[in-house]
């Protein structure tokens, strides 16, 4: 944070956007903000992770996967995990589920 503190304002304020922005939102935007922005950063996030070190957390796993099931978009769903799901629930069951309950109830299997 001290070197931040040696350059330029309009150079800290870019630096700081990033955090500012998923910290408070951007209150200049009234109108078209989207709920579900935050989940094209996470999966834009899972993907360059991926591309770097070539594997996913169980966390990213179980994120892809619930995004495929709700989005109906099964090129998302991580093949390791496929299989195990279709054993033990039904597509319909999963797609009924938050995000938080989704979690809870598939990542025991994967461990």
């Amino acid at each position: 944070m001290e070197h931040l503190k040696t350059k330029s304002k309009r150079f800290q304020d870019a630096m700081r956007h990033p955090t500012n922005f998923f910290k408070h939102g951007n209150p200049k935007l009234k109108d078209g903000y989207h709920p579900r922005s935050v989940e094209i950063f996470v999966l834009d996030s899972i993907n360059s992770y991926n591309q770097i070190f070539k594997r996913l957390t169980t966390n990213m796993v179980l994120f892809l996967a619930w995004t495929a099931i709700q989005d109906k978009m099964p090129k998302l769903m991580p093949k390791e995990i496929e299989s195990m799901l279709i054993q033990h629930f039904s597509w319909d069951y999963l797609a009924g589920l938050t995000r938080p309950d989704f979690f809870a109830k598939v990542a025991p299997l994967l461990n």
